[in-house]
């Protein structure tokens, strides 16, 4: 089945089933899937995460565990105690390279709404 000039429509009131060692779905620029479920996996029974919104809530997380660190390095200067002190700066240091990673965590090609 093969349209020259405009599109390919297959249609059916109940559903269209496609069987086959490979099945390939190839878009020059986008391939949308739209149902109010979309299950990948014949048992999917887990849901998807919104990428950007995980990494805005880690991004919070981030942020309070850096003011976390810094006020321990405060607390450590006032009181003159080393402990709190290098206990701070590891937090800010460790927070601060996990938040370099988190424009790795999403997807540049799979898109979920």
């Amino acid at each position: 089945m093969r349209s020259r000039t405009d599109h390919t429509l297959i249609s059916s009131a109940e559903s269209v089933g496609l069987l086959g060692k490979s099945i390939n779905l190839d878009g020059n620029s986008t391939i949308i899937l739209e149902s109010p479920r979309i299950n990948l996996g014949k048992d999917a029974e887990e849901q998807a995460v919104l990428g950007n919104k995980l990494q805005e809530v880690l991004q919070d997380i981030i942020n309070e565990l850096q003011d976390a660190g810094n006020n321990l390095r405060l607390a450590g200067m006032a009181l003159k105690s080393t402990d709190l002190l290098l206990a701070g700066t590891d937090l800010a240091v460790s927070t601060a390279a996990i938040s370099t990673k988190l424009s790795t965590i999403v997807s540049t090609k799979t898109y979920i709404k």
